[in-house]
């Protein structure tokens, strides 16, 4: 583990779960090169764009964000995994799942294992999908809260593997990200799972038209809003200016996500 600044090293010590300390920001992003992008790649959506932004962008750029709070130290994952939610029920139920390695792997390879992941769930053929449901089902509601305290603690503080039960390691990954787009949403700021020790979760918007100004002129382009929730404890001002720097980079030039 790298030496840690003072205030890195208070934020740790300060806080508690993601429910206490955490940052919001909101950005606007020009999605002119994007949707033209989009328009030659069929099976691509901005989802699989984002997802491969932010895995290169924590890379890249902001390493740092690739940690977890672990007994009250950060840790350094092994690698870039991310998380995402998809729907299921015609919107009505979200559920997800995580993409390991993401920064290796291509827009078109991360677009096709989310649709076939994602199809799978929706047919109920996912074994572990369908047995953490059945599980979460069979447990009395009372009882929920305490046991989901306790997966925690041992699997995300402690790190012990519970593999065998059918229990990933680390199963939400560095970070999370949701479409709340097509619930006609343009802005959100959703809510830590306190269970991920995911450093943030991003909320991709609704893509709409806005007046900008462009050399000296009002024009109007298709605006693409990305919000995002922090974990304070991992990520200050720096890591996530950082952070959407690189993604509005990479998105506003989507070629160099074929890099």
């Amino acid at each position: 583990m790298r030496n840690l600044s003072a205030g890195k090293r208070l934020a740790v010590a300060s806080y508690a779960a993601p429910h206490e300390g955490k940052i919001f920001g909101t950005i606007e992003i020009d999605a002119t090169e994007a949707l033209r992008y989009l328009e030659s790649r069929p099976g691509v959506s901005m989802t699989h764009l984002v997802v491969r932004a932010a895995a290169l962008s924590v890379r890249d750029k902001v390493p740092d964000l690739n940690r977890m709070v672990r007994r009250g130290q950060l840790y350094e994952r092994p690698t870039i995994d991310i998380f995402v939610s998809v729907a299921l029920r015609r919107g009505r139920e979200v559920a997800g799942f995580k993409i390991e390695r993401v920064d290796t792997k291509s827009v078109d390879e991360i677009a096709q294992e989310i649709k076939d992941t994602a199809l799978g769930m929706r047919r109920g053929d996912q074994a572990g999908v369908v047995r953490t449901q059945k599980v979460l089902e069979a447990v009395p509601a009372p009882l929920l809260r305490p046991l989901l305290q306790v997966l925690r603690f041992l699997v995300m503080d402690l790190g012990v593997s519970l593999t065998p039960l059918g229990l990933p390691d680390d199963p939400f990954g560095s970070m999370l990200v949701t479409e709340i787009g097509s619930f006609g949403l343009q802005v959100g700021y959703p809510a830590l799972l306190p269970l991920s020790n995911a450093s943030c979760i991003v909320a991709i918007g609704r893509v709409t038209d806005k007046a900008v100004v462009r050399d000296g002129q009002v024009v109007a382009r298709p605006i693409l809003p990305l919000s995002a929730t922090f974990d304070h404890r991992v990520a200050g001002a720096y890591e996530a200016g950082a952070l959407v720097r690189a993604a509005q980079e990479l998105l506003e030039h989507p070629e160099r996500l074929d890099a």
